[in-house]
């Protein structure tokens, strides 16, 4: 009962064998919002807790995009305790679930967070593949904000490595990128 009581929207009934419990996905997203909460006030137990069983839930109802996201945040949390290897086996084990679902959007997101990790270790050869993977599927599928983001790292890269005109041309793509965006949503902003 203390997981019903802890985790108020999921429901289920007792069993003197079991707790059988009804989940969906938004139970997932609600449970994700609780990772957020707890992670952007580092309080980096209470966050992988919901993790866990975001992770559970996930895998009881094969929700492919829940375990796919739990991998992402238990990457994030161990990053921020200086875990580095064990985020980017997290993030690679998030990548492979988005890839085999291809889900484009989780794919890019994951490459650009991997590439974040690797560029942490100074390793700019394998921070790069990431990037422009992650450009390439964005140019692919046609994101502008992807493509933007991407472009930044990789000026990024570039610039760490002193290649200071490829830098330079991967930040005006993504200014002019971003420039033009602006227009198209100026004055009603993004929704």
């Amino acid at each position: 009962t203390s997981l019903l009581k802890a985790v108020p929207f999921i429901t289920g009934t007792i069993h003197p064998q079991k707790l059988v419990i009804k989940v969906d996905t938004q139970d997932v997203k609600k449970l994700q919002d609780s990772v957020k909460k707890y992670y952007n006030l580092q309080l980096l137990q209470i966050a992988q807790n919901y993790v866990d069983l975001m992770r559970t839930t996930s895998e009881k109802t094969d929700y492919k995009e829940g375990l796919a996201i739990a991998e992402k945040w238990f990457g994030r949390i161990c990053a921020d305790k200086g875990q580095i290897s064990s985020a980017i086996e997290h993030t690679k084990n998030g990548l492979e679930i988005y890839t085999a679902i291809n889900n484009y959007a989780g794919i890019i997101k994951m490459n650009n967070i991997l590439g974040d990790y690797h560029y942490q270790r100074s390793d700019f050869n394998a921070a790069l593949q990431y990037y422009i993977e992650a450009l390439n599927i964005s140019e692919t599928i046609k994101n502008d904000n992807s493509i933007a983001i991407s472009h930044n790292n990789l000026g990024l890269i570039y610039t760490s490595q002193e290649k200071f005109e490829k830098a330079l041309y991967h930040y005006m793509e993504s200014i002019r990128i971003k420039k033009s965006r602006i227009f198209f949503t100026f004055p009603f902003g993004n929704k």
